[in-house]
């Protein structure tokens, strides 16, 4: 048995102990997921009444239509390989279709899944740039602006227009807030010439950078001065959009996948190989 759910019916708990089950995150995490991404819907499967596998949808755009973003599927591991996840996308893709939604977006948490996916008939579009730049002597450069509301209206602004998937501006927010929540920090450069916000979290001598924009859409070394000048060993770069480099050490990999749900989006698909991706949920 199926049913839907939102932040004010669902069994909550259930909910909680299923999601750590499967994926191992804190009840912390889990609570702060769901007392703050705005607007989530929860379809699960029930067997006797037992929740045995969930998913969540949450609200986006690709090609300016309405997308859903399907985050957190899971099945516990006492019930998987009976096709219950199968039945879930299905259910979902005919949920999303019936509320007028275009495509519904994700991102495997592994290679392996992309073909898992690839049966329901996802296709992965979206593509990012991963680079490691090694460190070497800069002059400093002040970079600084963690207050999440000036983060949002600089990224809004730095993605509008951007080809690929971009949540709605209240789960944009949220993966700002969510981000900082998880430890992550936020660095933003603004100047005449130039503006770029960086998401990024240490990892012992290394920072790891989860997504990089620029207004000029181009990779600028200069934005990377101020942590290769404080003793960081490397930096290693996922950026969700594919900007024009010359750096060594760089390579693309898949980032997302989309099922369709109008021809608007099946062409739209078609025609685009490198769509952007924005800063997905861990």
């Amino acid at each position: 048995m199926i049913k839907v759910y939102n932040a004010e019916n669902l069994n909550r708990e259930d909910v909680i102990n299923l999601w750590i089950h499967a994926f191992g995150d804190t009840r912390e995490y889990v609570e702060f997921f769901l007392d703050n991404c705005p607007d989530y819907v929860c379809i699960e499967y029930f067997i006797e009444y037992k929740l045995v596998s969930q998913l969540f949808i949450l609200d986006g755009e690709l090609a300016s239509e309405k997308c859903k973003y399907l985050y957190a599927a899971c099945t516990h591991k006492n019930y998987r390989r009976r096709g219950i996840m199968e039945e879930l996308i299905e259910f979902t893709k005919s949920y999303c279709k019936d509320n007028n939604y275009s495509s519904i977006f994700l991102v495997p948490a592994s290679e392996s899944l992309y073909s898992y996916y690839s049966k329901f008939g996802f296709e992965a579009s979206f593509m990012k740039k991963e680079a490691v730049i090694c460190n070497k002597s800069y002059s400093e450069l002040e970079i600084t602006d963690t207050d999440i509301d000036k983060v949002f209206e600089i990224k809004k602004e730095l993605v509008e227009g951007v080809n690929g998937f971009r949540f709605s501006d209240d789960v944009m927010k949220y993966t700002i807030k969510e981000h900082v929540f998880n430890g992550g920090k936020i660095y933003v450069n603004k100047n005449d010439a130039n503006m770029t916000v960086s998401f990024c979290y240490y990892n012992g001598s290394d920072i790891v950078v989860k997504e990089f924009l620029s207004k000029k859409m181009e990779f600028n070394l200069d934005f990377f001065q101020h942590f290769l000048n404080k003793n960081v060993e490397n930096i290693y770069i996922y950026a969700p959009i594919v900007y024009n480099s010359t750096d060594i050490m760089e390579k693309y990999t898949k980032c997302g996948m989309c099922f369709p749900l109008n021809e608007k989006i099946s062409d739209f698909l078609k025609k685009h190989t490198d769509l952007y991706a924005g800063m997905y949920l861990d």
